[in-house]
């Protein structure tokens, strides 16, 4: 059960944004759905929207943390990589992927060991800041790395505080997602 403040700032927050209303159906009617069964990333709507748009067939990307997003990527793009910690949800997606995605299974100690180049970078597992970091030698020039939860402090860090301060510019995205009362925020960065 959710807090009467919970639910107050989910009501606010669409009283203030009203183009957000269009978002509520979709998100009454995957209320409780896995994003397994959604086949889209666990982000915010404004998001999710704007990535369907300005995904290209030939991309290549780079995903830490698989789920819907995985699914959803391997939809729209020629090739997606997914790095996972956790055995069986990387089990589960990849019953679900298409033949285009290689969920790559790995510990949190190895999780960094990847290599290659990517036009997109999608972060949104666990050591989000190591992952900012390494995601610099690992996306393309004009690529682009988007952060997940951008306003959620894994172990009191931001990723975009790094990023920042590297110079790159970004874009952010707020919303609510599925599943969540709370307004969420994607940013996307240019490099």
């Amino acid at each position: 059960m959710i807090s009467a403040r919970t639910f107050a700032g989910f009501i606010g927050w669409h009283l203030r944004h009203p183009l957000e209303i269009r978002y509520l159906s979709k998100w009454f009617s995957e209320y409780k759905k896995s994003t397994l069964k959604t086949a889209e990333p666990w982000s915010n709507y404004n998001f999710i929207d704007c990535l369907d748009k300005t995904l290209k067939k030939n991309d290549f990307v780079l995903e830490f943390g698989c789920g819907g997003s995985t699914l959803f990527f391997s939809k729209r793009v020629k090739s997606i990589t997914s790095i996972e910690h956790d055995k069986n949800w990387a089990d589960s997606v990849r019953k679900l992927a298409g033949s285009n995605c290689k969920v790559l299974l790995k510990s949190e100690k190895d999780y960094l060991k990847i290599d290659g180049k990517y036009d997109i970078i999608f972060i949104d597992g666990i050591r989000r800041l190591d992952c900012a970091k390494k995601s610099l030698s690992l996306i393309k020039k004009g690529g682009r790395i988007i952060v997940d939860d951008a306003n959620f402090e894994q172990k009191g860090i931001l990723p975009c505080k790094f990023f920042d301060k590297k110079g790159l510019k970004s874009v952010s995205f707020f919303g609510i997602k599925s599943n969540d009362f709370n307004v969420w925020e994607t940013r996307v960065y240019f490099a």
